[in-house]
């Protein structure tokens, strides 16, 4: 993905993304039938047809584009696309300036402040957007030599940031601020930089929209979590998405961080289990309603995971206002649940092959945005994906 030529990328993404709609926005767990596998059955029969060990080969993106392409050639077009990995020098944090952050998080904020550092001028005011407890506003302090305004919601963990700042005597202050609410215009005014690390949908959608229409010389921001948003369907911000065909729902957008490379194993054995356990619920509400059609089913709270599969249905039963008869025979539930499950696991490999597609096409809308506002645009990764899967660093410079 080069530095000129960010424009033709999103062409070839959108192109993409508008001819294969049918197949990466149905979802197998949702839809019994795929519109899809009648028009590559060959496709369809393949994923069946894979053995366990193939199917956790696919768990790499990579691999699975591969695969997929030798069925769908026109995907070696996300392959060809990669964003080019900031190559500069690593700074390392002061002695005791990590203590309590975790070591994913650590090397996160070692490779954004240092990428930062490669191109930040030094002098003004950096504005960090949804701080926390400011781990990212202490390194950045550190590696400019800037003062850093945190602005945060939570008043815990501005009072927290600013003790810790406070000890370790760096120039940082916490602000709490709804960030979605007007920010002072003095701050604004005084900040030549902007960043944010993992700020999620609506919140760096606003940092972008505010450091420009304050004449921001700098804007350095790790997007994530592009269906956190107001909006029921997605508000393209550049000129050329906006003339795309393409509209996205907020349950499309889900797609572009389904990536769990760095989940451990327990956090993915919970979630295989939920979904397990949701599939035999909507087997058993088909039975008992004779509608054969899945219904929306809320969230639950991870403690009904830890129980037993019959307090599970009882819970779930509860929230789609279903009566449940006294007896349940949940064996054959759960069996006939572990065979749709690893069907729909196959059969998922399609959407997920599209997921690199989706999320470069919004990295790229929000790229093209900041250069029609006549700002020089890069995209770098400041880590590798093992670390964290949204490792993009969208740097914008005022031209």
């Amino acid at each position: 993905m080069r530095q000129n030529d960010y424009q033709n990328a999103f062409n070839r993404l959108d192109q993409l993304l508008i001819e294969f709609q049918s197949v990466w926005r149905e979802k197998p767990f949702i839809h019994d039938t795929l519109v899809w596998q009648n028009h590559y059955p060959h496709l369809y029969n393949a994923l069946l047809e894979l053995s366990d060990e193939q199917l956790r080969s696919l768990e790499d993106e990579t691999a699975l584009l591969d695969w997929m392409s030798t069925y769908l050639p026109q995907l070696r077009a996300i392959s060809t696309l990669q964003i080019p990995r900031f190559d500069g020098e690593q700074m390392n944090m002061a002695k005791f300036a990590d203590v309590g952050i975790p070591g994913r998080k650590k090397q996160q904020i070692v490779g954004f402040a240092s990428a930062v550092k490669s191109f930040a001028v030094s002098d003004g005011n950096i504005l960090d957007w949804c701080s926390g407890k400011g781990h990212l506003a202490k390194h950045l302090h550190y590696v400019t030599g800037q003062s850093v305004t945190c602005l945060e919601y939570d008043k815990v963990l501005c009072d927290a940031g600013q003790n810790e700042a406070a000890k370790l005597n760096y120039d940082i202050h916490f602000i709490e601020q709804d960030v979605l609410k007007p920010i002072d215009s003095k701050l604004l005014e005084s900040a030549n930089l902007h960043t944010a690390l993992h700020a999620c949908g609506d919140l760096h959608v606003t940092l972008i929209k505010t450091a420009v229409k304050a004449d921001s010389s700098q804007i350095a921001l790790s997007p994530c979590c592009y269906h956190l948003t107001k909006n029921d369907h997605y508000q393209k911000l550049s000129a050329r998405a906006r003339q795309s065909d393409l509209s996205l729902s907020k349950d499309d957008l889900r797609l572009a961080v389904l990536q769990t490379v760095t989940a451990g194993n327990r956090v993915k054995r919970l979630r295989e289990q939920e979904l397990l356990w949701r599939i035999a619920f909507d087997l058993l509400q088909r039975q008992l309603t004779g509608i054969e059609q899945y219904i929306t089913m809320p969230s639950v709270n991870k403690q009904w995971l830890s129980g037993s599969f019959e307090d599970f249905c009882q819970h779930m039963a509860q929230q789609v206002q279903l009566v449940l008869p006294q007896q349940v025979d949940t064996q054959v539930l759960l069996d006939e649940a572990r065979v749709k499950h690893q069907k729909i696991l196959r059969l998922e490999k399609v959407r997920l092959a599209f997921r690199k597609a989706m999320e470069y096409w919004l990295l790229l809308d929000r790229v093209l945005y900041l250069q029609e506002c006549g700002y020089e645009v890069v995209i770098k990764t400041f880590c590798d994906e093992t670390v964290t899967p949204r490792n993009a660093l969208i740097l914008a410079v005022a031209a």
